[in-house]
């Protein structure tokens, strides 16, 4: 990466920070029983309802080869998730997010 100063000098970055796996990272099929569990706990929030769905379509997908799908389909299931009142969905959010990440790898 190169970068140009304003007297017209540039500057060459010539090392690259490694982007490692979060502390925790989860499978997709846990990342989904944990959501599960979380909607059997609050059965109201059809917005944690519909990420368990799209969940269980991924790791269906996932299973069957398709991960261009699955990764589709857990990606919806994020937007479901940041619409939840449940208390646990920002956490889940973010165990999801490191779950498509090592699923995209």
């Amino acid at each position: 990466m190169t970068a140009s100063l304003g007297s017209g000098a540039s500057l060459m970055l010539s090392e690259m920070l490694p982007l490692q796996e979060g502390p925790d990272t989860q499978t997709l099929m846990e990342v989904t029983q944990a959501v599960q569990a979380a909607y059997g706990q609050s059965l109201l929030d059809l917005k944690l309802k519909k990420a368990a769905l799209l969940l269980e379509m991924a790791v269906v997908a996932n299973n069957h080869g398709h991960e261009a799908l699955a990764i589709k389909k857990a990606l919806k299931a994020t937007s479901a998730l940041a619409g939840s009142s449940h208390p646990d969905a920002p956490s889940l959010r973010v165990d999801l997010d490191w779950a498509i990440w090592a699923l995209n790898r």
